[in-house]
């Protein structure tokens, strides 16, 4: 009888030891974050941004030693991605590329553990990769080429560290958190100081709360199951949508509209769920209220490209004729012209066919859109992968019969169908969502162990 007391004393306290650390770390995390946009109003954005890369930097690296830490700091490096290329890595193969160049690092020096990956997702992640990577073999631009070479390699690195710690539910819960406060807080500090800052992309900053979405989304359910407190990832989920609305980037606002139903249709089977979408409405009305000049140029973007008495050219910003480039190249290139040479053979047809007087037809431009982009670059067989690999995060969640792997599936599928007829397949953000559930779709992940069937 004593031995048994003596056992049942202990296992509590192994079990609540690790999650113990978890939540020590990601509470020190959150203040740090906090406190460095803060002070960002008094040492600068920028300067802040260097803190937090760094820090972000340390905790991948001591990662490889503790895999929990080291997923909270790329989750953070993640939603900073985009405004650590404008502001801290602007240009060059190697500035530009420092993060990816650590994750694929990070994915050379694990390949047992990319072994194990047995996913049909990871699987098409793989023969898309080297499909790109023969095809700069042919490219007549192999510079933009490596570059997106090296923005997909990167995709495995993520799958490291999401693999390793795959079965522990309070790291996916304050990755959430991290990633949410770090777009919430930063994005308030960038529109406050806007004025004095280079000018962003608007639709590359605003993958920034759009990654904080995605973090949210992944961790939600997992803080449902183990009663954590949904009404905080909520919160700022609202907050970092209503950020991704004020930047005024439309494509990037469909794809966050897809994670906003996928938390609605969660929050639903949540105790209280009504109260927690008001919480969420009032967040995002509050936030966007602050800022009336970026409301109304959101709301005159949306207007703009419904109007039918403006041209399809100004309605999608140069989008549609960039589409029709595309499929010229491709009918002319059906097995594609090689990865990364978009820019160049568009403006190559351009003058070949006399067509001077487009938009911008002179100009190298990328493709701005992903399907295009592989249809162009990587022709019939990059299309037919894309689209495979795509559509099988929504297949293989409603075969698991888990209402939870099934929704975050067809959010993947739903999220890179929407966001590749915006934006290229760099984004590290769709990376993001893509790596971590693909490894939740793992039988032995967290959610694939305890989530409740749709049976």
């Amino acid at each position: 009888m004593t031995r048994l007391i003596a056992l049942a004393s202990r296992v509590p306290t192994r079990a609540r030891a690790p999650r113990a650390t978890v939540d020590r770390w990601g509470q020190a995390l959150v203040t740090l974050i906090v406190l460095c946009w803060c002070a960002s109003l008094v040492i600068g954005f920028e300067t802040a941004l260097a803190i937090l890369t760094i820090v972000g930097f340390a905790a991948a690296i001591v990662g490889t030693f503790q895999p929990v830490l080291g997923l909270l700091g790329i989750g953070l490096l993640c939603t900073l991605d985009f405004v650590m290329n404008a502001f801290l890595f602007p240009g060059g193969l190697l500035r530009w590329n420092t993060f990816n160049y650590w994750l694929v690092l990070a994915a050379l020096t694990s390949v047992p553990l990319l072994l194990k990956q047995r996913t049909l997702q990871y699987r098409l992640m793989q023969v898309v990769a080297v499909l790109l990577s023969l095809e700069v073999l042919v490219s007549p631009d192999w510079y933009r080429g490596l570059q997106d070479v090296a923005g997909i390699a990167a995709a495995f690195g993520l799958v490291v560290y999401f693999a390793r710690v795959s079965d522990q539910a309070s790291v996916w819960y304050w990755l959430g958190v991290i990633c949410g406060t770090t777009g919430a807080a930063g994005g308030l500090a960038f529109f406050i100081q806007q004025a004095s800052l280079p000018s962003v992309n608007p639709n590359a900053w605003a993958f920034g709360p759009l990654t904080a979405l995605f973090a949210i989304c992944v961790a939600f359910p997992v803080a449902r199951l183990w009663r954590r407190d949904p009404v905080v990832l909520v919160m700022l989920a609202a907050a970092n949508y209503a950020l991704v609305f004020l930047s005024a980037s439309r494509g990037t606002l469909l794809t966050a509209t897809a994670c906003g139903l996928f938390l609605l249709v969660q929050a639903h089977r949540v105790r209280g769920g009504w109260l927690v979408a008001l919480t969420a409405v009032l967040v995002a009305v509050a936030l966007t209220s602050q800022f009336t000049d970026l409301q109304a140029h959101a709301v005159n973007r949306i207007r703009l490209l419904l109007n039918p008495q403006q041209s399809l050219v100004n309605r999608t910003s140069g989008r549609s004729d960039l589409l029709v480039s595309g499929w010229n190249i491709f009918l002319d290139h059906p097995l594609g012209v090689g990865t990364g040479g978009f820019a160049v053979s568009r403006v190559d047809l351009n003058l070949a066919r006399g067509q001077l007087s487009g938009w911008r037809s002179q100009e190298k431009k990328d493709a701005h859109t992903g399907w295009i982009k592989v249809l162009a670059e990587n022709g019939l067989p990059g299309i037919a992968l894309m689209g495979a690999y795509v559509l099988s995060f929504a297949v293989t969640g409603w075969r698991s019969r888990n209402r939870d792997l099934f929704l975050l599936g067809l959010l993947v599928t739903w999220a890179f169908s929407l966001g590749f007829i915006s934006t290229e397949y760099q984004s590290k953000g769709l990376w993001f969502l893509a790596a971590a559930v693909t490894v939740l779709l793992n039988p032995g992940s967290v959610l694939a162990r305890n989530a409740p069937r749709s049976e």
